[in-house]
């Protein structure tokens, strides 16, 4: 009998980690700032919170496990936090110090269902500069998200987002310098390509637009951010529908694409960024018969932002510093001959 009872208890906490794993919708949300919990939302009470403090949290994996698990297990602080397939509710999270949040899943497994983010789960993340999410698919409660202003770097990969849009902590400026959407559904650019002047790269890549309509300020935009090299753009459907406008071919490095431009501004447009001298706007438009594209060719620039190429920091002489040089050669030359003039010349001379 007494061997027969351990066996019964393992049989159950085994049955209990089974439970929590396939039966939780394991969730994210912040008490305070040190003090962050997952939680499980089931009708049982197997699943107790996982609470840990966040400040030094690099990454949380979702993977293979049986239950939450803190690593290292002991900290209190922990440098990753590993949770089940069946995660999937990020809420309003609270932190004055984490600077980098990275949610990602492990290679070669599969969710069982898509993660949803409150849209305001980065807000109050007031030191928040890095955000990485991706390969899970992604779901938002509203229809945009809400970041801080201290926020550079976004990178969702493979989030399965047919949207993207942001806006700033009640209204701030928002201060992002690279966008990664890679591998998106996206239907449309996203506004902020077109209105964030901190924009330094936006990366677009493998995404197969539909047939795109734009205001004529979002193409002028999009032309500058192309010929600055501050944008890499996946393929776009041509527009072969009626165009309520004009249709047009943006020449972009990755082809060539037909979009219809039309007459009125889209939503947003107010804010888009306008030229700041630092690229020349083409404005020649090709119809559709087939006529010389828009040409947004890629340029060289000093700017190390646009190009990756390290700026210089050999200053040029300006034209007074060069007068002053001539002046200062001109002075010693003379010297140097009143000099040998009096010491080596003979003196019957």
């Amino acid at each position: 009998m007494r061997s027969f009872v351990p066996i019964v208890l393992s049989l159950v906490a085994l049955f209990a980690s089974i439970v929590r794993a396939d039966n939780c919708s394991y969730a994210l949300t912040a008490f305070s700032g040190s003090e962050w919990k997952i939680t499980c939302d089931n009708d049982t009470d197997i699943a107790d919170a996982t609470e840990f403090d966040p400040s030094l949290l690099t990454t949380i994996r979702i993977g293979k496990y049986e239950n939450v698990e803190l690593s290292p297990k002991t900290a209190p602080q922990p440098v990753e936090v590993h949770v089940p397939t069946s995660f999937a509710h990020v809420g309003p999270l609270v932190s004055s110090k984490l600077t980098i949040f990275n949610l990602q899943r492990d290679a070669g497994i599969k969710m069982t269902s898509a993660v949803e983010f409150d849209a305001e789960a980065f807000a109050q993340m007031t030191a928040l500069q890095k955000l990485t999410l991706g390969f899970y698919n992604i779901s938002l409660t509203e229809d945009s998200w809400v970041f801080p202003p201290s926020l550079n770097e976004i990178t969702i990969n493979h989030g399965a987002l047919t949207t993207f849009e942001a806006t700033g902590v009640n209204g701030a400026t928002l201060n992002i310098t690279k966008l990664n959407l890679r591998y998106n559904k996206l239907q449309r650019i996203p506004t902020v390509v077109f209105t964030t002047r901190s924009l330094i790269f936006a990366d677009l890549f493998g995404i197969d637009f539909p047939p795109l309509q734009m205001s004529r300020r979002r193409v002028a935009r999009l032309l500058r951010l192309i010929k600055q090299g501050k944008i890499l753009l996946g393929k776009i459907a041509d527009f072969t529908d009626d165009c309520k406008g004009e249709k047009q071919t943006i020449a972009a490095p990755s082809g060539n694409y037909l979009i219809c431009v039309s007459e009125s501004d889209d939503e947003g447009d107010d804010l888009i960024v306008e030229d700041d001298g630092s690229a020349t706007e083409s404005t020649e438009a090709s119809s559709t018969d087939g006529s010389k594209p828009i040409a947004a060719t890629p340029t060289s620039s000093s700017d190390d932002s646009t190009a990756g190429a390290p700026s210089s920091n050999v200053e040029t002489p300006t034209p007074s510093a060069g007068r002053r040089c001539t002046v200062q050669l001109i002075t010693a030359l003379a010297a140097s001959i009143v000099f040998l003039a009096v010491h080596c010349l003979p003196s019957s001379l």
